[in-house]
C-alpha cells in the first residue's frame, strides 16, 4: 500500500507543503481514495463519501490505516492545501 507522503507528493506536485503534516501520518498507509464532491453514478457510487472533517472545501480524501483521514482542499483556484482529520480527536 502506498504511504500518505507518496500519494500527496503525486497529487499535489509541490503545490502544498506536505512536510507540514505530522510524520506519523505521512508514514501511514492509504487504504482508500474517496471523492467528497460531484455526483455519484450507479457504477461508481462507492467512490464517494462525505469528508469527516469540518472543512467544506475538501474535494477528495484518503482513508488512512491510522484511523485518520487526509483531504485535498481547493479554494477558489488557489493552490491545494491538505486537511487532516484525526479519529482520536473526535471520539
Amino acid at each position: 500500500m502506498p504511504k500518505l507522503r507518496q500519494v500527496l507528493e503525486h497529487e499535489l506536485a509541490g503545490l502544498a507543503p506536505v512536510g507540514s503534516l505530522p510524520e506519523h501520518q505521512l508514514e501511514s498507509d492509504v487504504l482508500e481514495v474517496l471523492l467528497a464532491t460531484g455526483s455519484p453514478c450507479d457504477s461508481h457510487g462507492g467512490a464517494f463519501a462525505p469528508w469527516p472533517g469540518a472543512e467544506q472545501d475538501v474535494t477528495r480524501w484518503f482513508r488512512l490505516a491510522s484511523g485518520s483521514a487526509a483531504g485535498i482542499r481547493s479554494r477558489d483556484g488557489a493552490p491545494y492545501d491538505v486537511a487532516l482529520w484525526e479519529q482520536a480527536a473526535h471520539e
